[in-house]
């Protein structure tokens, strides 16, 4: 009996155009990358006190990164209309009110 997967991750990358260098990320880069995201959530989950098994790790560490993955996405979508936004006040002779970023904001 073959077991269900538990998850489906699926990943769409359009209308960001053309990518003057595809290869720019190549497999030593992506193994250090690997290396700072394992230490980072190694220290997480040390100063939480939780003990994960090497499934819940792993399953964090892809929660980590989907959720960074979500972050740009959104940023992604966004910045057009932040762009556009304040191209209209700086039209409009309006000052442009900054908000603090919150602590923790994600």
């Amino acid at each position: 009996m073959t077991e269900k997967p538990r998850f489906t991750l699926r990943l769409w990358l359009s209308g960001i155009g053309e990518i003057e260098a595809p290869n720019a990320i190549d497999a030593k880069t992506v193994i250090e990358a690997w290396h700072l995201l394992n230490g980072f959530l190694m220290d997480f989950v040390d100063k939480q006190g939780i003990e994960p098994t090497d499934e819940q790790f792993r399953e964090m560490l892809l929660e980590l990164l989907y959720r960074l993955i979500y972050r740009e996405m959104s940023v992604l979508q966004l910045m057009p209309i932040w762009e556009r936004e304040f191209k209209d006040q700086l039209e409009k002779g309006k000052r442009i009110q900054r908000l603090p970023r919150q602590k923790g904001d994600v």
